[in-house]
Parts: C-alpha cells; sequence; structure tokens
C-alpha cells in the first residue's frame, strides 16, 4: 500500500521536499537579514579579528624571543642573521598594529550595528554580550 502512495504521488512528494528546502532557504536569509542575523554576523567577524590578534602578538613574542636568544649570542651570530631576526621583529611589531586597528575598526563597526539594528531598551546588553568591556581587545 505504501508502495502504490508513492508511486500515485510521486511528483507531489518531489514537490513538496523541494518546497520545503525552498522554504529553508527563504528562512535562513529573513534571519540573516534581520538585526539579530547582522549583529551575530559583525560579532563573528570581530572574534576573528581578535583572533588574528592573538596569533600576531603570539608570533611577535616568538621574534622577540628569537632576537633576544641571538643577542645573547651576538659574537657567533653571523650579521645577516641578526639582521634577519630583526627584521622579523618589525615585521611582527607591524602586523600586531594592523591587526589591532583592524580589532577596533570591527569593534566600532558592531557598536554602529548595535546602535542602528537593536532597540535602546536592549542595547546595553547587547554590547556588554558582544563588545564586553573596550580595553579586552588584546
Amino acid at each position: 500500500m505504501a508502495n502504490e502512495v508513492l508511486i500515485r504521488n510521486w511528483a507531489l512528494i518531489a514537490a513538496l521536499v523541494l518546497g520545503s528546502v525552498v522554504l529553508l532557504f527563504v528562512f535562513w536569509r529573513v534571519y540573516l537579514e534581520s538585526a539579530r542575523g547582522k549583529v551575530r554576523a559583525g560579532a563573528r567577524g570581530l572574534r576573528s579579528h581578535r583572533r588574528n590578534l592573538k596569533a600576531a602578538v603570539k608570533a611577535e613574542a616568538g621574534a622577540f624571543r628569537r632576537l633576544n636568544k641571538l643577542e645573547r649570542r651576538a659574537d657567533a651570530v653571523k650579521p645577516r642573521v641578526m639582521g634577519a631576526a630583526h627584521g622579523q621583529l618589525e615585521e611582527a611589531r607591524a602586523r600586531v598594529k594592523i591587526v589591532r586597528d583592524q580589532v577596533q575598526i570591527a569593534q566600532a563597526s558592531l557598536r554602529d550595528l548595535i546602535r542602528a539594528e537593536i532597540p535602546p531598551k536592549h542595547q546595553a546588553k547587547i554590547e556588554r554580550r558582544y563588545l564586553g568591556t573596550l580595553d579586552d581587545s588584546e
């Protein structure tokens, strides 16, 4: 009996499955365009920039340690190697500065988005949730 239902109504079942997929896609797009979806997307971007900052700070610390290690043995280290270590440290510091700026821009962007999309009654709570305190950028 179940086979007969499937055989007779295969087109209806296929249309139902296709319609469900389209409906899910529409709901997903509506969510992404909602205030909550926009804020969450901004928060994801901010988290990504904060992860990049953490990695850049770690790379800077590694370059600094390597340079200190080489400076302790300066009499046995080639000038070319010492110069390369200095260059790596400067590049790491420049990257940290760039990524810090990106974090600040992402924070300001998210703050503006919260103030534009979220009702004033909930803004403070949402800002605390996604931005935390202002000095937690590191």
